[in-house]
């Protein structure tokens, strides 16, 4: 009885020691680092062991060797989804731009060629997600739709505009009614609607 017991003793110490002979190859404990391991472990590795060792009070931790890491986001696609992120969020910051270029500048020429470029990153954005996930592909499909149609309405009233010659903003065809029943619409450069009689 008392053999088979031992027995498994052995193996779970035989075990133990290569866990943690593997656990050590893949992380490094926080008061083991210095600035010198910057490389291997990260500049916040580092720097955290450093203050460690310099008898900061902060508490003792691990961190996952950067070269193990790194070979973790690859064999797990997680690099595409880094990319992914950053066309993503590019995509976003053009979106606001165009808002800014067509509400804010009043500038429907500057605004339809930032909204090419901005389809152009949607494009992208739907491309690098579906390599991750082709159901979050599916879903910018509306949105590329809208900024197609946006760009068409885009086009039309930068062509408008031109159209006038004058420099004055072709004006949507809203109406305000005024307190004796009357409407008015929008006029003058900043289309602001006219006094009501």
């Amino acid at each position: 009885m008392m053999g088979g017991f031992n027995n498994i003793l052995y193996n779970l110490n035989i075990k133990l020691i290569i866990f943690n002979i593997i656990i050590n190859i893949f992380i490094q404990k926080l008061n083991q680092l210095s600035i010198k391991d910057t490389g291997i472990a990260g500049g916040k590795g580092a720097s955290l062991g450093e203050m460690i060792q310099s008898k900061f009070p902060i508490p003792d931790g691990f961190v996952i060797l950067s070269n193990y890491f790194d070979k973790f986001m690859e064999e797990n696609n997680l690099n595409d989804v880094k990319i992914a992120l950053g066309i993503f969020i590019g995509q976003l910051i053009l979106n606001t731009l165009w808002s800014i270029i067509f509400f804010s500048l009043h500038s429907p020429a500057g605004a339809f060629i930032e909204l090419i470029v901005l389809w152009l990153a949607i494009l992208a954005t739907i491309i690098s997600f579906a390599k991750i996930s082709r159901p979050a592909a599916w879903f910018l499909l509306p949105y590329i739709l809208w900024v197609s149609f946006d760009g068409y309405l885009n086009f039309n009233i930068w062509q408008l505009n031109k159209a006038t010659g004058s420099g004055q903003v072709a004006c949507t065809q809203e109406a305000k009614l005024c307190p004796d029943g009357s409407y008015v619409g929008r006029t003058g450069p900043n289309c602001e609607f006219a006094q009501c009689p």
